[in-house]
């Protein structure tokens, strides 16, 4: 198409209009040069049904909403252990969770996905959560299971869809409902462990990133710099 249409040309999606740049050059001076004019996310139709306000989570938010929220997770997350020594106590730990629970398969095949995800997701609820789970805990294994699902919802046919024709596929059943109902099922899961951290919510010592965002939700009350319940869960 550059060659037909030269180095800028515009192609249309369903109502999405897509402006292409080709060439080491073109994208230089759109991603390196004018970075500053190109770094907004682009709308996404997937997240402005689910989330109640727009531009909402630290990966949906821009300007310097994004930025704040950005700087504040980096920070937060460091002073947990995020790239230092302190987080690999907590890798090493739940090293020893998983293999455990490898042993009691005795030797025997089976697929080992779905322990690697929980270690995973354990590692980022430590963080995030001050707290591990059980590999048996029912509605953890069920919260992960419907992010996975979510995740290759939105990724496939039925997600680029919805994206393109929203209002239309908003109407029509299909799978793509079900990404919907797999994200209110996580959202009512992170919105359990956030009323369980408010209830003994100690200002002057948080233990955690949601203990840390709920101060500074507090402190930015009447900022509009996106510190809301909303954009923590």
């Amino acid at each position: 198409l550059a060659e037909i249409y030269g180095n800028i040309f515009t192609v249309r999606l369903g109502k999405d209009t897509f402006v292409i740049l080709c060439g080491h050059k073109m994208m230089k001076e759109a991603l390196v040069t004018q970075a500053e004019n190109f770094v907004d996310r682009p709308y996404n139709a997937i997240a402005d049904r689910f989330y109640t306000e727009p531009g909402a989570g630290l990966f949906m938010s821009n300007g310097d909403k994004w930025k704040k929220q950005r700087r504040f997770a980096l920070s937060t997350l460091r002073n947990f252990g995020l790239g230092k020594s302190m987080l690999e106590q907590s890798i090493c730990e739940e090293i020893r969770h998983l293999q455990e629970e490898i042993e009691r398969e005795k030797g025997k095949p089976f697929s080992p996905a779905g322990l690697f995800n929980s270690a995973v997701s354990n590692i980022v609820c430590q963080l995030v959560m001050g707290k591990r789970f059980d590999y048996s805990d029912h509605n953890f294994q069920i919260m992960l299971k419907c992010l996975s699902e979510a995740i290759l919802l939105e990724g496939n046919i039925w997600g680029q869809l919805y994206q393109a024709f929203p209002k239309l596929m908003y109407h029509l059943p299909g799978p793509h409902n079900k990404m919907f109902s797999n994200y209110t099922v996580i959202h009512k899961f992170l919105a359990e462990e956030i009323e369980k951290h408010k209830k003994d919510l100690d200002p002057s010592n948080p233990r955690d990133y949601i203990d840390t965002f709920l101060i500074e939700m507090e402190k930015q009350k009447d900022s509009d710099l996106g510190f809301t319940e909303t954009n923590l869960a």
